[in-house]
């Protein structure tokens, strides 16, 4: 009795019958393999952006470093899941005009209206400043951006790194002992 084993599919076919194909022939009782990146990878890997920010002037006094209403510089760039990726990348995977492509190792789907929008992302400025707390509610994932992709990531830099290391709880803030100079009570830490 004949029984197929393999088939080789372009990318194109390859993409249409992981989309439509094995979910039907898997709920019809085929058994369907399909590699595994095709469940984990590709789906939580989308396209979006990567808010970079840091200190608009590095402080020149360790007290009162920043404020909610400080100011700070910003860089939007586009990315694929956490990776940041530059336009020549993006342009030259989407003029290969495929919904399946593998950039650094990786398979991602490209869908059109992402495309579109990280066309739009290019055309707008994408660097500027913001306040400090802007970019804490961006961080947390408070904030919306303003291209239609959604934030895939942040990262800060210069002391800015570490006082956002230390308020995600990445990072210990260092105990200080209390001065003998000191006259009062303070609360315990919990």
């Amino acid at each position: 009795m004949a029984r197929p084993v393999a088939a080789e599919l372009g990318t194109q076919q390859a993409y249409s019958f992981l989309k439509e194909a094995a979910p039907l022939l898997s709920e019809s009782g085929f058994g369907v393999l399909i590699p595994p990146w095709w469940n984990k990878g590709v789906a939580k890997t989308q396209m979006g952006i990567k808010l970079i920010i840091k200190p608009k002037r590095e402080p020149k006094t360790g007290k009162g470093i920043f404020t909610f209403d400080s100011i700070i510089s910003y860089n939007w760039q586009l990315a694929l899941g956490s990776e940041a990726i530059s336009e020549e990348e993006f342009e030259r995977l989407s003029s290969l005009k495929e919904p399946l492509v593998r950039i650094r190792g990786q398979w991602v789907e490209l869908k059109k209206d992402e495309i579109e929008a990280a066309i739009k992302f290019f055309r707008s400025k994408n660097t500027g400043e913001m306040t400090f707390s802007e970019a804490m509610k961006l961080s947390i994932g408070q904030g919306e951006s303003q291209t239609g992709l959604p934030i895939a990531g942040f990262e800060a830099k210069g002391s800015l790194s570490t006082l956002f290391e230390q308020l995600s709880g990445r990072k210990g803030i260092k105990q200080i002992q209390q001065p003998d100079s000191f006259v009062g009570e303070l609360r315990p830490i919990k």
